[in-house]
């Protein structure tokens, strides 16, 4: 929900108790800067008044930032895969499944000869 102002809202941010802070300004276009705590306190001393839907804000800041991860995540899983099928898959289809054929023969065989050993009893 906008807040209708004449020309700034002050917004203070502190961060920590080291005295870390952040002094914004957002003029009446929507528009936001950054100021300094001298230009601050001026615009709290005119009655300028604070922003006090900052976490509003925030939030929907944050859900942007989610949406934005969650769809770049997304995209470079997509492109990873097309590169990865295009630079070493494309054309050596047979070969791959031929691979996986044996990697799996040879790991399900390797199970098999351990537990037919371990239950035998008689080799450990």
């Amino acid at each position: 929900m906008p807040i209708p102002l004449g020309v700034y809202v002050a917004v203070s941010l502190g961060i920590g108790t080291g005295g870390l802070a952040a002094y914004f300004a957002k003029k009446a276009d929507g528009t936001v800067e950054e100021v300094t705590k001298d230009v601050f306190d001026q615009l709290v001393e005119e009655g300028v008044p604070l922003l006090e839907a900052l976490a509003g804000e925030l939030g929907a800041l944050s859900l942007q930032f989610v949406e934005g991860l969650g769809e770049a995540v997304v995209k470079g899983v997509d492109r990873t895969y097309d590169y990865i099928r295009d630079k070493f898959i494309k054309g050596r289809e047979p070969d791959i499944i031929a691979g996986f054929t044996i990697g799996m023969l040879t790991l399900l065989t390797g199970v098999y000869v351990w537990h037919s050993v371990k239950n035998a009893r008689d080799a450990l």
